[in-house]
């Protein structure tokens, strides 16, 4: 199992997937700016 955290305002996601070849169990995490600002600040 593999998990990929992918920034989705910096990385063409259509491209991305027909790159690599994923298994059934890989898990994927789709953040943008916002929501790591967001996360940041929660934690202080």
């Amino acid at each position: 199992m593999s998990i990929y955290l992918i920034d989705i305002e910096n990385v063409n996601l259509e491209l991305f997937l027909k790159s690599k070849n994923f298994e059934k169990t890989d898990k994927f995490y789709l953040v943008s700016n916002s929501n790591l600002k967001f996360l940041l600040k929660s934690k202080l």
